[in-house]
């Protein structure tokens, strides 16, 4: 029950906080921008889901890719460290 209220009366501080905001012209136009860009892309991803399907792969696999290499970067950069860290203990 407290549970119930705590989610319904942060939804509504959101929509009376996000209707506040629309009294502000800058903000209105914002809204309208940013809904219009979810609007394009939405109707572009209704009309073709295999395309997007597609884009979504590759920019997944973009980004497997990109973490990899940085994985792999921060695992060489120890490594030197370690090296480093080994030579100056070894000297003393």
């Amino acid at each position: 029950m407290g549970q119930r209220k705590l989610i319904v009366g942060v939804v509504a501080g959101a929509l009376l906080g996000a209707l506040a905001m629309q009294l502000d012209k800058d903000a209105r136009n914002y809204t309208k921008n940013s809904l219009r860009k979810v609007k394009n892309c939405s109707s572009e991803l209704l009309q073709n889901p295999a395309e997007s399907v597609q884009k979504l792969r590759v920019n997944v696999d973009k980004l497997n890719r990109n973490i990899t290499v940085g994985a792999e970067n921060t695992l060489n950069a120890l490594e030197q460290v370690e090296t480093t860290l080994d030579r100056l203990l070894n000297k003393n």
